[in-house]
């Protein structure tokens, strides 16, 4: 982990904390490392102090600043996470007053005063915060996609956003319900213009029954815990924080949801109601009931945590036997959206009613979606699959926070399996005793699969630690995260939480070591968004196809010009007297018919990319080989390049793919050491002579297994809107390297439906 003033003051400028109602001058703020596309972790040396923990992270910003080289940035404090005695202070970056999406800092405090971390994704930005646009205006823009029902959910709001190119732009940020579902839209707030749309739904891939099967689910009774009493009595409790209703009609995909509380006790005054004899009956009292019990149990799991839930933000409605326009839904979702009605809400639950059974029955499902709407009000790290920053796609967050809702879930019923009363009939059900996961070579892209390796991890704690102390080190980790959020930022988090346990007396060098050796086994040491690649360590990573989640076919999304990058970049550090390099990208599998992808590089800083676009794309780049059907490619940098081979700076490479088959890539490099004679043009050119460049060759470098193309040029984006509309560090402990926060967002010019 980078420390100290020189590393952080590359990544920090001078800002403005307002924290209550305070207003310091100071500087203090962290960016993502451009080397490894992670978050910068600063561990002060400081001293403990007396007063709240809001007062001391206020004056250590207000007096650290200065000493760390940051300027020009405004923070607001917003929140506070109560951890066992210590506490996580967060920050929002704001400028000329409005938010930026996205960019904050996360400060933890000891129980002494003590400022053990600074972590955090926060630059400079610069422009007018005066929109051209009105909100009206704004909102107008977003009605004509809403469907019949327009625009719901909260009031527009002012933001800054950074996107892919890192350059922000003002923004309208807009949620509606739609006929796709929940929502965000962000609208140009200067010229009108469509900025990104994104999916705020989150789906759900549960795993812990309450026993029994779908057409005999196993129940139990039990006192409904925080009922508050009323005339007539319904399902309503939390002091009138949450409420569970009954599915009428419309749908997630409709554009409303519309439905009814009419449930009261039975004779006795008792919600003893029993299944229903049809596990399609989509009025079942049993699943609300049933939802009821579920949200509590979950609830008090967080409040031992030290979650807060006494804020109106925290309101939720919850509707059993949701249906789709009258349909089997086979989905469950939490979305941090007003659907309205009489008992309006800011955050919304749906449970299917689905073709093959009630997912209620599973409690697994419902206590997954709780974790999503825990993790939203308190930390808000997860803004969709499809977030992009400036390396490009980054569904990390989100792959933490479904394996977040799976632990947490399994945790409380002490079932790692997930799913298997209600899932297991659609082929859903995901264990977390299965260790087998490890990144790089497992990730996919798909935020249920990838967050497979995070809520493993977190049952593995749990068997090693026991329930108390592995919930503490998860829920703790995660607190400390944002939108850029990477896996390796997460096992970072494990260790700071770790450390922290380990100074109270309650975890010992012996478990830290496990822990560290957990970690590593997960790969999780070395995943952020930049991997290192030498001779002696090849790399092995998926390329995704990524259709499915779109609910576009791979084929699909070529025709309509879209293109995916690889999950991660590479880096490579060249070693001294090497005179030039060859990159080698093999796929393990796949034909003409189904590959066609494209390999970048760049010398001394990361691939560029822009997200204009609904998929990021490659922009700024030195060298590349185009448009290979092959599985294999070679990408030459010598000093008869343009620009020459500089062993004294680290080169990054990226591939960028429209390829319909998800295949293994594996990602080497040899390094020469006496000037090339000549080289080879790319497929369709000549032979290279002694410029090592042929026709229709690479001019940036040798290029075998496809077309070459002049290096250093930015990508055509007339003629792609023509067309179309992250590591090599040590788990923490005191030296691991930065970290990022991650958001996935969701593009615009697709309609795009979260699945399951």
């Amino acid at each position: 982990m980078a420390r100290g003033a020189n590393a952080l003051a590359r990544r920090l400028w001078p800002m403005c904390v307002i924290g209550a109602a305070l207003t310091f001058a100071l500087s203090a703020s962290a960016a993502r490392s451009r080397l490894t596309g992670s978050l910068v972790w600063h561990e002060p040396s400081s001293r403990p102090r007396a007063g709240s923990a809001a007062s001391i992270a206020d004056a250590f910003l207000v007096h650290q600043g200065v000493g760390l080289g940051l300027r020009g940035v405004q923070l607001t404090r917003h929140g506070d996470l109560e951890l066992h005695g210590a506490h996580v202070l967060r920050y929002q970056q704001r400028h000329g007053g409005v938010p930026v999406y996205g960019a904050g800092l996360a400060l933890w405090v000891d129980a002494d005063g003590r400022v053990r971390a600074l972590v955090g994704d926060v630059a400079p930005v610069s422009g007018d915060s005066t929109p051209a646009i009105s909100r009206q205006r704004a909102s107008s823009r977003v009605a004509a996609l809403a469907g019949p029902s327009g625009v719901s959910g909260g009031a527009p709001e002012l933001m800054w956003w950074r996107g892919a190119s890192g350059q922000a732009r003002l923004v309208w940020r807009i949620d509606s319900l739609t006929t796709n579902g929940a929502e965000r839209f962000l609208v140009d707030a200067k010229t009108g213009g469509w900025v990104k749309r994104l999916a705020l739904g989150r789906s759900v891939l549960g795993r812990v029954s309450r026993g029994g099967s779908l057409t005999e689910p196993a129940y139990v009774d039990v006192e409904l815990d925080a009922l508050d009493l009323g005339s007539p009595q319904r399902l309503r409790g939390w002091g009138g924080a949450l409420d569970v209703a009954n599915y009428v009609d419309g749908g997630f995909l409709q554009g409303h949801v519309d439905y009814e509380q009419t449930l009261g006790p039975g004779p006795g005054g008792d919600f003893l109601f029993m299944p229903p004899k049809s596990p399609l009956d989509a009025q079942d009292a049993f699943a609300q009931v049933s939802l009821y019990e579920q949200m509590s149990r979950m609830r008090r799991a967080y409040e031992r945590l030290g979650v807060d839930f006494t804020s109106a933000k925290w309101r939720l409605l919850v509707v059993a036997n949701m249906q789709e326009n009258g349909a089997p839904f086979d989905n469950a979702y939490f979305a941090p959206l007003d659907m309205g009605g009489t008992l309006a809400a800011p955050n919304f639950i749906g449970i299917g009613q689905g073709s093959l059974g009630d997912f209620a029955v599973d409690a697994d499902v419902a206590m997954h979606e709780f974790t999503h709407y825990v993790t939203h009000n308190s930390i808000n790290f997860n803004q969709g699959w499809y977030w992009t920053n400036e390396f490009g796609l980054s569904p990390w967050a989100s792959a933490i926070d479904e394996g977040l809702a799976d632990y947490f879930m399994a945790s409380e019923t002490n079932d790692p399996v997930v799913g298997d009363t209600v899932l297991e009939a659609y082929g859903l059900v995901r264990r977390l005793d299965d260790a087998s996961k490890r990144c790089p070579g497992d990730l996919g892209g798909e935020p249920h699969a990838d967050g497979e390796l995070i809520g493993s991890l977190g049952w593995t704690l749990h068997q090693r630690f026991g329930q108390a102390r592995a919930d503490r080190l998860m829920w703790s980790a995660a607190t400390l995260l944002g939108p850029d959020a990477t896996l390796g930022d997460f096992a970072r988090g494990l260790e700071l939480a770790a450390e922290d346990l380990q100074g109270r007396g309650e975890f010992s060098e012996a478990e830290r070591t496990v822990l560290d050796m957990l970690v590593m086994q997960r790969g999780l040491d070395d995943c952020d968004a930049v991997l290192d690649v030498s001779p002696a360590s090849p790399r092995h990573v998926l390329l995704a196809t990524g259709g499915e989640g779109l609910g576009y076919e791979c084929g699909e999304l070529r025709n309509q010009g879209y293109f995916q990058q690889s999950l991660f970049q590479f880096r490579v550090t060249p070693p001294g007297g090497a005179t030039g390099m060859k990159l080698r990208v093999e796929l393990l599998s796949g034909s003409p018919a189904h590959l066609s992808w494209s390999l970048f590089a760049r010398g001394g800083e990361h691939i560029g990319m822009n997200d204009d676009g609904f998929l990021p794309r490659v922009e700024s780049f030195n060298y590349s080989v185009r448009n290979i059907t092959t599985r294999s490619a070679e990408l030459v940098i010598d000093d008869t390049r343009l620009p020459a081979f500089d062993p004294e700076q680290a080169y990054f490479f990226s591939i960028e793919h429209q390829n319909c088959i998800t295949s293994e890539a594996v990602v080497s490099v040899e390094y020469t050491w006496s000037p090339s004679s000549g080289g080879a043009g790319g497929v369709g050119g000549s032979a290279g002579g002694e410029s090592g460049a042929g026709a229709g060759g690479a001019i940036g470098g040798h290029g075998n297994g496809g077309e070459g193309e002049q290096g250093g040029q930015p990508v055509d984006w007339e003629d792609v809107e023509r067309r179309s509309s992250g590591c090599g560090c040590a788990v923490p402990r005191r030296g691991a390297p930065p970290i990022k926060l991650v958001f996935p967002l969701l593009g615009l010019a697709l309609l795009v439906r979260r699945r399951s």
